[in-house]
């Protein structure tokens, strides 16, 4: 009697555990484990559970990430990233929580790795470099027109794997550069400068809805696009701008021409890409190079 009492124990210790197992299984989650200061990455959370959200939580940020279902499954991703200038090399942390109230919340180790920037000597006019009282004051309503627009987290992501390239032409300034102007060491660059005529059309790297457009004194005639979960695009020194904001666009939607509009010593297109409020390195998430030769 007392043999079968504990048979008849362990097989329900070993059911409840089984439940247990399904109810309490940890969410899936893929994340490289070593990425460059500045460089983008995506983070894919799987789950088998009925969970319609998670929130993610990295570099003081948080967000709601939706999980949507795929077959038996629900899935979602979201970019994150680091800003050169801003964001040390180090140990960091991705946590993710269930937004039902169940589990633990889960957390990836990512290791930021340091990274060695050229150096990048322009000339510029001295009014452009050196500001008047009436130039700062404009450039702190930029700046905060600007943040506004780049602390964006509604919509759900419009985008896909990779972004399709804005214009086709040479790459000028990398991100990172250390920018030395008329002698006087200034932030690194945050985006990509890519050489082509005034007047060549510029496209949206993705679907998404315009969040600002405007003529601002150092980015000049400019477009910022909200591609949802904290992922815009910016299109600064346009000649012309096309869209208006409020727009839905399309990938590959025409939003201006290029041009010299701004703090610029020559035609180009200075693409960047905003994730979470940090200014990321745009290159890793565009599409192979040759995609842009047809246009």
């Amino acid at each position: 009697m007392r043999v079968n009492l504990l048979l008849a124990l362990a097989c329900l210790l070993f059911l409840a555990g089984n439940v247990l197992a399904r109810d309490t299984a940890p969410l899936q989650v893929n994340a490289p484990s070593s990425v460059a200061v500045g460089d983008p990455f995506t983070v894919s959370v799987r789950t088998d559970l009925s969970l319609k959200a998670v929130e993610i939580a990295w570099l003081g940020e948080r967000v709601r990430l939706s999980l949507h279902r795929s077959n038996a499954t629900r899935e979602g991703k979201i970019i994150l990233g680091t800003e050169v200038g801003e964001d040390k090399p180090g140990t960091r942390w991705i946590g993710i929580r269930p937004l039902d109230g169940k589990g633990l919340v889960h957390k990836r180790r990512v290791r930021v790795r340091g990274k060695d920037f050229p150096s990048q000597h322009l000339s510029l006019p001295e009014g452009s470099v050196t500001l008047s009282q009436s130039q700062l004051k404009r450039y702190r309503k930029d700046k905060r027109a600007i943040g506004a627009a780049l602390s964006s987290r509604a919509g759900e992501r419009s985008w896909s794997n990779s972004f399709l390239w804005p214009v086709n032409g040479e790459i000028t300034s990398t991100y990172g550069l250390d920018r030395i102007l008329n002698g006087q060491p200034r932030s690194p660059h945050r985006g990509i400068d890519v050489a082509v005529p005034s007047g060549t059309p510029v496209r949206a790297m993705e679907s998404g809805k315009v969040a600002l457009t405007g003529e601002f004194l150092f980015e000049g005639k400019a477009v910022f696009i909200d591609h949802g979960m904290g992922v815009i695009s910016m299109y600064f020194h346009l000649s012309s701008i096309s869209a208006e904001q409020g727009d839905r666009l399309k990938r590959g939607e025409v939003i201006g021409r290029s041009g010299v509009s701004g703090r610029t010593s020559g035609p180009h297109l200075h693409f960047g890409l905003s994730v979470l409020d940090r200014l990321v390195n745009p290159l890793p998430l565009l599409g192979d190079e040759s995609a842009r030769q047809s246009y």
